[in-house]
């Protein structure tokens, strides 16, 4: 799994998160009942792989498992789509700060 920087995929990424994700992330990662996206701190981890492995397996804080529902390729726009979401503005802090 690797992180695309690609306009289309990023927009496919974005119409699935909305679609998908925003219920419990907000509109734009800022955090809801789900954790914030936007910030430097995660749980489930920061990197391309393991945004990947918690939109396929989902999470123990209640995140359902979207790969029945979605392709990799799929998951893979979605997960880059959130990636690109990092320092914009949302709720406070959960997790741990990343230090990459």
């Amino acid at each position: 799994t690797f992180f695309s920087k690609d306009g289309p995929a990023l927009n496919s990424g974005k119409a699935i998160f909305t679609e998908k994700c925003s219920m419990c992330h907000g509109m734009s990662g800022e955090g809801s009942i789900g954790p914030n996206l936007t910030d430097e701190y995660w749980i489930y981890g920061h990197d391309i792989g393991s945004v990947f492995n918690a939109i396929s397996e989902g999470a123990t804080n209640g995140m359902p498992a979207w790969k029945a529902d979605l392709t990799p390729t799929e998951m893979q726009e979605t997960a880059s789509y959130i990636l690109s979401l990092e320092f914009t503005e949302g709720k406070a802090p959960e997790g741990d700060k990343v230090t990459e």
